[in-house]
C-alpha cells in the first residue's frame, strides 16, 4: 500500500475530506481482521475518518448454504441478488456498509430494520463475535433466502397522491405487504408493493388501479446523495424537487435515499449524507470504474490507479502520478455520472515518445497501418496480406510514424496523416488499441477504419466457438474472457504487469505474444516462405548482373537526365517483379536490407523499393 493510497482514502464522501490516514490495510480474508483495531471502509463513496483504515471493498463473495447466504461484507447487493435473498438494499451499496450505516431496503414494512433481520460475524477490539450487529468490523453477513413466491405490483401517480395513498393505508391498519416503496425518476413516480402470493386475498382490496410489475431496485445516481429516516406521518412533497428518489415505508418510520443535482436541505439525514459542494469535479465516488480498470488491475486492484484515485488525488495535486494509462475508455462506459474521464486523464498523462524505427509506404485502397504500437507485428501483417491475396483481395501496408504519446493522447499531426492516407480509402489495424486511437483519422479525411479481426470473423467464427478467447481491454467479444495482458499498458507507463487472463487465443496480437498463446491471425495457419523471398533476390541479382554493362553504359545519362538512367534500371527490375504476388513483394521490400547488391550501383536498392511500391500500389 503506497502513500498515494492514503490520500485516496481521505475522501469520505462526495463533499467531505478527512486527513489522510496513516495506514490503509487491504482486507482479503478473515485473518486480516484478527487482533486489530481500525476503522472499516466497506464502500468508496462513504467512510469515516481514522488513523488506520481497513479497506474491505475487495472482501467479496457469496456462499450459498441452502436456506441462507453467507455474504462477505464488501460484496455489493447487485452481486447477492442472483442468489434470491429475502432482503436487499441499494444495489450499488455493500452489504457490510448497509448494516454499518443503518440503511434500510426491501422488506422494511414486514421485517423492520435490516440490522435486526440479519446476523453477522464481526470483530470488536480485535475479538470475534457472532450475532446481531453491535459495532466494530463486519466480516460477513448471514441473510435468509426467499422461500416464498413474491408478487410485485405498482401504480403511477403524482408524488403527493402516492404519499397520500400510503398514509391512508396506515391510518386504519397495517397493510400486510412485504414491502412498500416509492420510486421517483424525474417526473415519473411509482408506488411499488410486494407480498407473498398466499396473501393475495388480504391485499387485493388495497390494489385498485395497480398493475403487475417486475421488481424495481434503487441504485446510486449522479449528483448529491442524501439518506435518512423520518416519521411516515412527516412524508410530504418536500421531495418534489429531487431528481431520483427511493423511499421504503413502514407504519412509524420511512427510510429514503435522494439523489439531486443541487444541494438540498432535508430532515432526518444519516451521517454519510452530503454536506456542501462536490469536491471531485463531478465524481460521485461510486467505484464502478475501479472494478473495470486495467490500470487498477496492474497494481493489484489498487483504487488509487483507477479514475476514482485520479479524481480524489486531484485535491492534493497528485493526479499526474496516476494518470498514465492506455485510455481504453471502459471507465467512460460504466460511469453513471457520464464524466469525460479519458479526456481528463489525457490532460495529465505522459506516455513515452516512441517512434517507428522503419517506415513503410506501399499503399493500396485498403491498407494495413503500422504504428509504433504494432511495429513488432509486421510479420502478422504479411500473413493477413497473403491470406486475403489468396481470396483475390489486394491489401497494402503503410506506416504512420506518430509517436505512442501522440496516439494515446489523441494529438495526431493531421497534415502528416493526410499525406500518408491520401491514396487510402480503408485503414486496417492489427490491434484493437490502434483501432480505438485511430478513429480520430475520420476527422482528417473520409475513410473507413477497420479492426482486422472484424474482416476475419466470417472465416474463423466457428473455430473461436471451441476456444477460450481473450477479448482484450479495447474490444468486447461475446463469451470472451475479459482481462488485460498489460503489454501496451506497461509500454506506456512502465508500472509492471498484473494477473493475466487464462485463454487459448487473444484478439490482440500484442497480448498473444505476452501471454504465449495464439492470436486471431495465427489460427489462419498462413506461412511465410523465406525460400520464395530468397528466390526473388537471386532472380534480381542474376538479371541485374547480366545487364551490368547496360547499367554502366547508361550512367552517362546521369549528367543529362537522371530519370532516363532510372528508367533503364526500372525496366530490368520490373521484368523480374511484375508477376510476383503482393505479399511476396511486400515481404521482400520489408527485408530488403538483408540482401547484398553492393556489386552493383549503390542506388539499386532504392530503385527496387520504388518499383515494388509502384507495382503493389497500381490497380
Amino acid at each position: 500500500m503506497s502513500d498515494l493510497d492514503t490520500f485516496a482514502f481521505s475522501a469520505i464522501s462526495r463533499t467531505r475530506m478527512a486527513k489522510p490516514p496513516q495506514k490503509v490495510i487491504v482486507v482479503r480474508d478473515e485473518k486480516d481482521l484478527q487482533e486489530i483495531s481500525a476503522i472499516p471502509r466497506y464502500e468508496l463513496f462513504r467512510g469515516i475518518e481514522g488513523d488506520i483504515i481497513l479497506d474491505l471493498t475487495r472482501l467479496r463473495g457469496v456462499e450459498d448454504n441452502g436456506n441462507y447466504l453467507k455474504v462477505l461484507s464488501g460484496t455489493k447487493w447487485s452481486e447477492v441478488l442472483p442468489y434470491a435473498p429475502e432482503i436487499w438494499s441499494n444495489l450499488d451499496y455493500s452489504v457490510g456498509g448497509t448494516i454499518h450505516f443503518d440503511d434500510e431496503g426491501f422488506g422494511f414494512n414486514e421485517f423492520g430494520e435490516m440490522k435486526n433481520k440479519v446476523n453477522i460475524e464481526g470483530y470488536s477490539e480485535g475479538k470475534k463475535y457472532v450475532g446481531k450487529y453491535t459495532g466494530g468490523i463486519i466480516f460477513s453477513v448471514s441473510i435468509l433466502k426467499e422461500n416464498k413466491a413474491i408478487k410485485f405490483m405498482r401504480i403511477s401517480d403524482s408524488l403527493e397522491n402516492i404519499i397520500g395513498k400510503v398514509k391512508s393505508w396506515f391510518s386504519s391498519t397495517i397493510p400486510p405487504f412485504r414491502d412498500i416503496s416509492i420510486f421517483k425518476t424525474g417526473n415519473e413516480v411509482n408506488l411499488l408493493v410486494s407480498y407473498p402470493i398466499i396473501r393475495e386475498s388480504l391485499v387485493s382490496k388495497l390494489l385498485n388501479g395497480f398493475e403487475d410489475s417486475e421488481p424495481l431496485y434503487p441504485k446510486i445516481k449522479p449528483g448529491y446523495i442524501y439518506a435518512g429516516k423520518i416519521p411516515t406521518n412527516d412524508l410530504s412533497p418536500l421531495f418534489g424537487n429531487v431528481e431520483n428518489l427511493y423511499i421504503t415505508v413502514r407504519r412509524d418510520m420511512s427510510y429514503f435515499q435522494a439523489f439531486s443535482k443541487v444541494p438540498l436541505n432535508l430532515p432526518g439525514l444519516l451521517s454519510y449524507s452530503d454536506k456542501g459542494e462536490n469536491m471531485f469535479n463531478g465524481c460521485i465516488l461510486c467505484g464502478k470504474c475501479v472494478d473495470t480498470c486495467p490500470h487498477s488491475w496492474q497494481h493489484e486492484n489498487s483504487i488509487t490507479y483507477s479514475p476514482f484515485g485520479f479524481y480524489t488525488l486531484t485535491k492534493y495535486g497528485k493526479q499526474v502520478e496516476v494518470a498514465n494509462c492506455h485510455m481504453c475508455g471502459v471507465c467512460n462506459n460504466v460511469c453513471p455520472a457520464q464524466l469525460p474521464i479519458v479526456e481528463s486523464l489525457r490532460n495529465y498523462s505522459n506516455p513515452p515518445k516512441i517512434n517507428l524505427k522503419k517506415e513503410i509506404y506501399i499503399p493500396t485502397r485498403r491498407s494495413i497501418i503500422i504504428t509504433p504500437i504494432s511495429e513488432s507485428l509486421v510479420k502478422d501483417a504479411l500473413k493477413l496480406i497473403k491470406y486475403f491475396s489468396t481470396r483475390g483481395e489486394k491489401i497494402g501496408i503503410v506506416t504512420l510514424n506518430e509517436s505512442i504519446d501522440s496516439l494515446v493522447k489523441g494529438n495526431i499531426d493531421k497534415n502528416k496523416v493526410y499525406k500518408t492516407l491520401e491514396k487510402i480509402d480503408e485503414v486496417i489495424t492489427l490491434t484493437p488499441e490502434e483501432y480505438n486511437y485511430l478513429i480520430a483519422l475520420k476527422n482528417v479525411k473520409v475513410i473507413e477504419i477497420t479492426f482486422a479481426f472484424e474482416l476475419l470473423m466470417p472465416f474463423i467464427s466457428n473455430l473461436l466457438k471451441k476456444m477460450k478467447v481473450h477479448s482484450s481491454c479495447f474490444y468486447s467479444f461475446e463469451g470472451g474472457i475479459k482481462g488485460c495482458s498489460y503489454e501496451l499498458l506497461n509500454l506506456i507507463n512502465g508500472e509492471g504487469k498484473g494477473k493475466t487472463p487464462d485463454a487459448e487465443i487473444s484478439l490482440c496480437p500484442l497480448a498473444s505474444k505476452k501471454l504465449g498463446i495464439k492470436s486471431y491471425i495465427d489460427i489462419l495457419q498462413v506461412n511465410l516462405d523465406i525460400e520464395e523471398e530468397k528466390a526473388i533476390y537471386q532472380e534480381l541479382l542474376t538479371s541485374l548482373q547480366k545487364s551490368k554493362d547496360i547499367i554502366t553504359d547508361s550512367q552517362w545519362y546521369l549528367d543529362l537526365d537522371n530519370s532516363l538512367f532510372e528508367k533503364v534500371i526500372d525496366n530490368i527490375i520490373t521484368k523480374v517483379l511484375e508477376n510476383k504476388s503482393t505479399e511476396l513483394l511486400i515481404d521482400f521490400y520489408l527485408n530488403l536490407d538483408d540482401y547484398d547488391f553492393s556489386s552493383l550501383d549503390t542506388s539499386i536498392k532504392e530503385r527496387i523499393a520504388h518499383d515494388i511500391q509502384k507495382i503493389v500500389s497500381s490497380t
